[in-house]
Order: C-alpha cells, then sequence, then structure tokens
C-alpha cells in the first residue's frame, strides 16, 4: 500500500484553493490585454444614484443611471443588500473599495411575441431550439461607507452562447460614464 493516500475531497478543496488565488482578469478593450483588477482598486460615486423602490439594482449604461437595462448591452448594475419598500434608496457620493473580483455567466431567458404560426423545421435554430443567450461579466464585491451597497455586475452584450464575450474595462467605463469613477490599482 502507498504511503501517499489523498481523499477525494482534499483534492477537490485543494483544487477549488488553488484556483481562488488565480485573479480575475478583464481585457481592457476588444483588441487589448488583459489586465487584472485588483483588491484595493476602488468605485467612486461621483454623484448621488437612486435604486428605484423594491428594486435591488439600479443600472449604468453609456454614462446614464437607468431602472432597468441588464439585457440592453454592456453596463453594470449597482446592487443593495436591502431592498426599500418605502420608496427609491439614495446612494450618496462616495468611494468604495473593490474587495474582490468574480467571473460570472449568466443564461437569459427570451420571451417572444405571439405571432403568425409557420412551417419550422424540427432542427432548425430560429425557433425554439439552438444555443441560450448568455451574457458574460465580472461581479466587483465592494466595501465602502455604505454597507447597504454589495456589488457593482457588469455583464457585456446579451448574445447566443457561441459569440458572448465579457465585457471590457473600455466598456465598463463607458457603461459608467462620468456618473461613477472605477479605478484600478496600481494599472489603467
Amino acid at each position: 500500500m502507498s504511503k501517499w493516500c489523498f481523499h477525494p475531497f482534499g483534492v477537490v478543496a485543494l483544487i477549488a484553493l488553488l484556483v481562488g488565488c488565480v485573479p480575475v482578469e478583464v481585457r481592457e478593450d476588444a483588441a487589448g490585454g488583459w489586465v487584472a483588477i485588483p483588491p484595493g482598486s476602488t468605485l467612486t460615486l461621483n454623484r448621488p444614484v437612486q435604486v428605484p423602490q423594491d428594486r435591488a439594482r439600479v443600472f449604468f449604461l453609456s454614462g446614464r443611471v437607468r431602472p432597468a437595462g441588464a439585457n440592453a448591452g454592456p453596463s453594470c448594475g449597482l446592487e443593495v443588500r436591502t431592498m426599500s419598500r418605502e420608496g427609491a434608496q439614495t446612494i450618496a457620493p462616495q468611494t468604495f473599495r473593490i474587495v474582490r473580483v468574480q467571473d460570472l455567466w449568466t443564461q437569459v431567458a427570451r420571451l417572444r411575441r405571439a405571432g403568425p404560426v409557420r412551417f419550422q423545421l424540427a432542427q432548425s435554430t430560429d425557433g425554439g431550439g439552438g444555443t441560450p443567450l448568455i451574457q458574460e461579466g465580472y461581479h466587483l464585491w465592494l466595501s465602502g461607507p455604505d454597507t447597504n451597497v454589495m456589488r457593482l455586475t457588469c455583464l457585456g452584450m446579451l448574445d447566443d452562447m457561441w459569440r458572448a464575450r465579457a465585457i471590457t474595462l473600455e466598456e465598463i467605463r463607458s457603461a459608467l460614464g462620468t456618473v461613477a469613477t472605477l479605478e484600478i490599482a496600481g494599472g489603467p
């Protein structure tokens, strides 16, 4: 019998620990290199932002604040831990430290409007089959004065699985516009 014996759960835990130590990298732009967003990077809200009543997030799209918009294009959503049932919540201008970055992949269902009945081959991908629509991106977990603010989630375009790609650093900054500023510790 070998003197080296590993428990299967121990091996899985070791792999998870090693993978968890690898920093998540974000592409700078569509043709650029990759850059890590290390802990200590910051997100600064440059003006007050309102999260609508009964909502957990507010969205940034093309430099504008919107109550919805995760599927409308490269966008970011600022998320709170507790929703308000008595009106909109205002998040004051402040700086949050980014404490962790996490890859994100999400499948999005599409609701098709009723239309005329038409003939379709069972193997056709333009109807009920084919690849799912997904968005790729990142969770940027935040720590700051307002402890109700949890994270900034930034997603790329909603697309077929085989064409989808994660949002770039350039697209994140474009989505935030002048409303918020993302500063990478020791980087671009």
